[in-house]
């Protein structure tokens, strides 16, 4: 019984992000960033109210503007695109833009 609902998330999960495919865990997030524009997504403007801070400020300036957050207490940063109705949003790791990493991919959407 308890196989049929692991089975099943694993199978939702799977096609949810099926859609971006291209995108990959532990992949320069830069390199990802410029392969989902090229095939159709948008990036997602934040609108978190408040000044940005960090990290932030380098990716905003840098036109980086679908960050959503980046921690305080780790360098780890939220991204959001759209596409056909779908989201994606990534995770990444590292404190230097050109060297962060994507380490979880999900379809959430922005809250």
């Amino acid at each position: 019984m308890i196989k049929v609902p692991v089975a099943a998330g694993i199978l939702v999960l799977a096609s949810l992000i099926a859609h971006a495919e291209e995108v990959k865990v532990a992949m320069n997030f830069l390199h990802a960033r410029n392969l989902l524009i090229h095939k159709g997504w948008y990036p997602v403007q934040s609108t978190m109210p408040g000044e940005h801070i960090g990290i932030e400020n380098i990716l905003v300036r840098d036109g980086i503007k679908e960050v959503e957050s980046c921690a305080i207490d780790r360098p780890s940063c939220i991204f959001n695109y759209s596409k056909n109705n779908k989201c994606l949003r990534l995770v990444t790791f590292g404190e230097n833009v050109p060297t962060m990493k994507i380490i979880d991919i999900s379809n959430s959407c922005p809250s």
